[in-house]
C-alpha cells in the first residue's frame, strides 16, 4: 500500500484529490487489492509466453498422434490446473477476506483476472479506476524494464 500511495503523491493531482485517494486506500484496502492486480497483470504477461510457445507445440503433437498416450496433452491440463490453483491460493492468500471465494476464483481466469477485480472494487471513482490503471501500467513498465536491463 505504500507504494501505491507513493506513487499517489507523486501524480499531479489536487491536495483534495490525493486526500480522497488515501482515505479510499485506507478504507477499502485497496492497496492490497491493487498489488494484487498488478502481480496478475505481469503473471499473464509471463503465462502468455508460455502459452503462445508451449500450448501450440503440445496441441501439434497431440493432434499429430492421436492413437499413443499424449504426454504433451497431460502437461497442458496439469499447466492449467496448477496456474489456476497458484493463481487461487496467492489471491486469497494475499485478500483474505476482502474478496469472496466467488471474485477469487473468476480472477483466476487467464488474462482478465486483473480486470475483474479492478472492475469489481473500483466502480463508482473515475479518479480511482484511473489511477489504479495508470498504477498498474507503471508496475508493469518497471518489471520490463528490469527485464530489459537484464538482458
Amino acid at each position: 500500500m505504500s507504494h501505491f500511495l507513493y506513487f499517489i503523491n507523486q501524480q499531479e493531482y489536487s491536495i483534495e484529490q490525493k486526500k480522497h485517494l488515501e482515505s479510499l486506500i485506507i478504507s477499502r484496502r485497496l492497496g492490497q487489492i491493487i498489488s494484487v492486480c498488478a502481480t496478475l497483470a505481469i503473471w499473464s504477461m509471463i503465462a502468455v509466453w508460455i502459452d503462445l510457445v508451449l500450448m501450440p507445440m503440445m496441441l501439434v503433437s497431440f493432434i499429430t498422434s492421436p492413437e499413443e498416450i499424449n504426454y504433451p496433452l497431460t502437461i497442458l491440463i496439469g499447466w492449467t490446473f496448477v496456474n489456476a490453483f497458484l493463481k487461487l491460493t496467492f489471491i486469497k492468500s494475499r485478500l483474505r477476506n476482502a474478496v469472496s471465494w466467488l471474485d477469487a476464483l473468476i480472477a483466476v481466469f487467464p488474462y482478465v483476472g486483473a480486470i475483474y477485480l479492478m472492475k469489481h472494487w473500483f466502480v463508482g471513482d473515475p479518479l480511482l479506476k484511473a489511477t489504479s490503471l495508470h498504477y498498474i501500467d507503471y508496475c508493469k513498465n518497471s518489471v520490463v524494464n528490469k527485464i530489459k536491463s537484464l538482458i
